[in-house]
């Protein structure tokens, strides 16, 4: 936005990793005055306040409790898909880029435990941003292709396969 439109944006939150996505500048508060403040590699880098400290080291620790999560699941092939876990949190991101949805919104989801994430691919292109599959519990709640498009046949019929040899429910709907 700020570059094709030459608009800035003032962003309040507590979530770091919002701000270490978006933003290039960064102003930490306490108690309604400013703290510290500079660009993004400079404050992150080098904290000089408690509290940037604590937000920063947060996330490092959300990364390892987003990766933690993924630690047992790998990769289930069916005919030619294939249905893998990120290895990352950036790889959530890229997925929403690449596939022009809001699933990075739900890296906080996977940390708190109230769902997963995971991507169906065809198995030649591996790489290559297909569906995303968001999971809560034991049952597919959605899944999602370019800027949301629905599922197609054949990739509905690999998802019900996937849940049959991970014993996963699939919302039908």
């Amino acid at each position: 936005i700020n570059k094709e439109l030459g608009l800035t944006i003032v962003l309040i939150t507590h979530q770091m990793e919002v701000v270490k996505e978006i933003c290039h500048k960064v102003a930490v508060m306490e108690k309604g005055r400013i703290i510290e403040q500079g660009n993004i590699v400079s404050v992150f880098s080098n904290p000089q306040s408690e509290i940037t400290k604590d937000f920063v080291s947060s996330l490092f620790q959300d990364e390892k409790i987003f990766e933690s999560k993924y630690k047992d699941f790998t990769g289930v092939a069916i005919g030619d898909y294939c249905v893998i876990p990120p290895r990352n949190s950036d790889d959530v991101k890229n997925e929403g880029n690449a596939l022009n949805h809001c699933v990075a919104s739900y890296i906080k989801r996977v940390i708190d435990d109230k769902c997963i994430i995971l991507f169906l691919r065809l198995r030649k292109e591996m790489e290559k941003s297909l569906v995303t599959v968001e999971i809560e519990g034991n049952r597919v709640i959605q899944a999602r292709g370019m800027s949301n498009r629905n599922i197609t046949n054949d990739e509905r019929k690999a998802l019900i396969e996937f849940c049959k040899k991970v014993g996963y429910d699939m919302k039908t709907n």
